[in-house]
């Protein structure tokens, strides 16, 4: 069957014509939902809503439900509970095009005891908190900015991985975040990867931050101890590879990876190469694994050239 043009770029089957990239193809048993806030788009048999929270109110979880959202703002404070191998993607290619999450407080997207959200082509923002929160496993994260502001708390990040303290089958793993946008949170981090609190205390491991920008954050990346207990297994298998670690500043900290059981921190490993970072006094103490035994930080580039990172392990 041949696609037949409408507006909006949607084809006669009402899905959008996506660009390149890693996007989500619907489930064949899935649901498709759109959303548009302006409430002008409307598609004959379709479900349309006005706010995006509706549409992943309305999915079945498990049934691999694809939600696209037209470019606008939405002030919304998304909660994914409960709703697995959900889909939430910005239906429209240009970079400005892609929907504004921006609630006027808190965090933009909390997803909770829920596996395999992919997010592509969002921005998030916050203003006095983490911006997107995450604990479910088998994540995909792709071209999408998450924005911070001054407001943001040292302790507070764009992107935070942790895992369900109830639940340790929740524990922010083997998950993908490429293709990414991390900024402006001048006062705390750009990613943190954190343990759950007890009872569970589970650590994330296995996951892949790959070809991404990180620009005026406090930190790019931070392991963080919880408050409640718990701790083994932060860091553990991680491939950090292609990123662009873009602030200058002698007295920058690039990341602090030094968390986690002794047993984890000696056993497990991860990778952290052909990364670029655009201040040249790159030292050990700015990229933090001394203890990480096997940990290596290979092939990276500073603004003066080669770091060697023999020292770092």
């Amino acid at each position: 069957m041949a696609f037949t043009n409408y507006p909006n770029g949607l084809t006669s089957f009402g899905i959008p014509v996506l660009g390149g990239g890693n996007v989500s193809i619907p489930n064949g048993n899935g649901q498709v939902l759109f959303v548009d806030g302006s409430g002008v788009f409307s598609t004959t048999g379709t479900p349309t809503y006005t706010t995006i929270q509706g549409a992943i109110n309305s999915v079945v979880s498990g049934a691999g439900s694809t939600i696209f959202v037209f470019p606008g703002t939405y002030e919304e404070n998304l909660t994914v509970t409960g709703t697995d191998y959900v889909s939430i993607i910005g239906a429209q290619i240009p970079g400005y095009a892609r929907p504004d999450i921006v609630p006027t407080t808190g965090i933009a997207l909390n997803c909770t005891t829920s596996q395999g959200l992919v997010l592509n082509h969002l921005r998030f923002a916050s203003e006095d908190s983490d911006t997107v929160v995450n604990q479910g496993n088998g994540f995909v994260f792709t071209d999408c900015v998450f924005d911070g502001t001054s407001g943001q708390a040292a302790t507070e990040a764009n992107l935070r991985l942790v895992g369900n303290a109830a639940d340790d089958s929740y524990s922010a793993s083997e998950g993908i975040i490429q293709g990414c946008y991390f900024r402006g949170n001048t006062s705390g981090a750009g990613i943190i990867i954190q343990h759950a609190a007890n009872p569970s205390g589970v650590g994330t491991s296995d996951n892949q931050i790959l070809d991404c920008r990180f620009v005026a954050n406090g930190v790019d990346l931070l392991t963080a101890t919880n408050t409640s207990g718990g701790g083994a297994g932060i860091f553990i298998n991680y491939l950090i590879a292609r990123n662009f670690f873009m602030t200058v500043g002698a007295a920058y900290v690039y990341a602090d990876m030094d968390q986690g059981a002794a047993g984890d921190l000696t056993a497990n490993s991860g990778l952290i190469c052909n990364n670029w970072f655009a201040d040249e006094a790159l030292v050990a103490g700015q990229f933090d694994i001394a203890t990480m035994a096997n940990v290596i930080f290979t092939g990276n580039y500073d603004a003066a050239g080669l770091v060697n990172g023999a020292g770092f392990n």
